[in-house]
């Protein structure tokens, strides 16, 4: 069952140099309602009996019922005398009856003396002619004169006081407040530490499992074969010329020469220009595909034939070759194994972004492989180390684990910290609250998580128009504005507008209180406009 809104208590929490005026001021919109009154708990205030009737004079004038939570023995028992309930705590003050505290306004019947008279017995005294005699006509017309002169002086001294009213416009004072807070995030920690800065961080953990190949690096030699071709000779005399096995022609318009040797005898027939086809064989220090060489490269005889005979290929020799297979290296192995680690760090990360809440961030630098992550039945490679393969690959599975902390509860202590730059008097305006996101997140020696954050706001002038009103009524103007613009939370350096009407009624604030309307602004900052 709900309750009714007139009859649900409000709060007004003390501080320690509040005062009556202060109170009163916060009673003023509470009519009709229940006032829970809460004494500071460390220090006191309103020690003195007569605070505290003030304080329940003004919640009688206003119809509210109040109670007090307090410690403090000397308020606890002026309270008890005034019939005004103490509780200890604010849930008791909840669950406790209170006490009506209006104190004894009318005498009850059963009170009445036995003794006293009834109205029945006092008729005939009370209907007594007591003017015996006939007042003279001048005397009567003289009462009347005076009667209406006190009349008129009455209506006019109601109106001097009633009719007059003041409008007063106030600036309030605004200040842009902005703090840069270093805080530290802690997996060990349970609770925020506004005071240290601290919050706690959360470990997220996730297994992941991928799949990673590489081509092999490493090769074994089986052998290079000698490339061959054929060579034709061109006989420069007119006498046959014998042509023995083993002789060496050389390919020079190569980056590199290459030597070549005849695989057979031949004879080259007597005339100039005869020619003889002979096969021919890389050299042995020629072997593998250096001895593919393009045709028309081979163009020098290398010894006594030299000058007597040239040699051409016409077409390019063929079937030089270094046979190798590619084999598993321990250098395969590990850098396939940092690729499985990288790939499986990027897995968990998307998979941990799925679980986290709306203001949580993961630290990308705490990500890694679990300690105890790796098991060796998880980490299966197609090869071992000296195996003959062209690809090696790689299944692995891993538990990662990442350090993801709440900028919610971050903003909490970055709003601590621009309420402590906050100049007592003003209040935040909650629209221009505003939090930047994290820094660079980094990691120190002990594990924490250090990062930055940066919030700011325009903190507000707030007053008391009650007890403003009362300071002001009946000063002068010039006072008036003296008064107000060294009021906390007023920006002292924009006069006060004051508009005092009917005309004739100038120089001076009303003499009631409730007759002056104060209308507050609050000037725009730079960035509002």
């Amino acid at each position: 069952m709900t309750t009714p809104t007139d009859r649900q208590i409000q709060y007004i929490q003390l501080e320690r140099n509040d005062d009556v005026p202060l109170v009163r001021d916060r009673m003023s919109f509470l009519r009709g309602k229940r006032a829970l009154i809460i004494w500071p708990e460390r220090g006191t205030t309103l020690t003195r009996k007569l605070d505290i009737v003030m304080v329940q004079r003004e919640a009688r004038r206003r119809a509210v019922q109040i109670a007090f939570v307090t410690h403090d023995a000397e308020v606890i028992k002026n309270a008890h005398e005034l019939g005004i309930s103490t509780f200890e705590t604010i849930q008791e003050a909840e669950r406790g009856r209170w006490k009506r505290g209006w104190g004894k306004v009318t005498a009850k019947r059963y009170q009445k003396p036995l003794d006293e008279p009834e109205p029945d017995q006092l008729k005939n005294v009370a209907s007594r002619v007591t003017n015996r005699r006939q007042r003279s006509r001048i005397r009567h017309y003289l009462e009347r004169i005076v009667v209406l002169a006190v009349l008129l002086a009455v209506l006019g001294g109601a109106a001097y006081v009633l009719i007059p009213s003041a409008d007063v416009t106030i600036y309030l004072e605004t200040q842009q407040i902005e703090v840069t807070v270093s805080i530290t995030a802690n997996t060990s920690v349970l609770d925020v530490d506004v005071e240290n800065a601290v919050i706690p961080a959360t470990l997220l953990p996730a297994t992941a499992q991928t799949t990673v190949s590489m081509p092999t690096t490493g090769s074994e030699n089986l052998g290079e074969s000698r490339a061959i071709g054929v060579v034709t000779f061109t006989n420069n005399t007119n006498s046959a010329i014998d042509i023995p096995e083993g002789t060496i022609v050389r390919a020079t318009n190569t980056g590199t020469p290459v030597d070549f040797v005849t695989a057979s005898d031949s004879t080259l027939p007597a005339g100039e220009g005869r020619t003889v086809d002979v096969s021919i064989t890389a050299d042995d220090d020629f072997s593998g595909p250096v001895g593919n060489v393009e045709a028309g490269v081979i163009n020098t005889i290398v010894g006594p034939l030299e000058d007597q005979v040239t040699v051409r290929n016409v077409r390019a020799t063929i079937n030089g070759d270094s046979q190798s297979l590619r084999i598993v290296t321990t250098a395969d192995r590990d850098s396939l194994l940092s690729q499985a680690r990288a790939q499986l760090q990027n897995t968990a990360y998307s998979e941990m972004k799925r679980t986290l809440g709306p203001n949580q961030d993961i630290i990308i630098s705490t990500i890694r492989i679990a300690p105890d992550g790796e098991r060796d039945d998880w980490t299966v490679f197609s090869n071992n180390v000296g195996d003959v393969a062209d690809t090696l690959t790689l299944r692995m599975q891993a538990v990662v684990e990442a350090v993801a902390v709440d900028t919610l509860l971050a903003r909490q202590i970055v709003f601590a910290a621009l309420s402590s730059a906050k100049p007592r008097g003003l209040v935040f305006d909650t629209d221009t609250l505003v939090y930047s996101d994290p820094g660079d997140y980094s990691v120190n020696e002990a594990g924490q998580i250090i990062f930055e954050m940066r919030g700011q706001a325009t903190a507000v002038g707030q007053f008391g128009q009650g007890q403003l009103q009362q300071q002001i009524a009946t000063l002068p103007i010039d006072e008036a504005m003296s008064i107000i613009t060294a009021y906390p939370g007023v920006d002292a350096e924009r006069d006060p507008l004051i508009e005092v009407v009917p005309g004739w009624y100038e120089g001076r604030m009303p003499i009631m209180p409730i007759r002056i309307t104060v209308h507050a602004e609050v000037p725009q900052t730079e960035e509002a406009q």
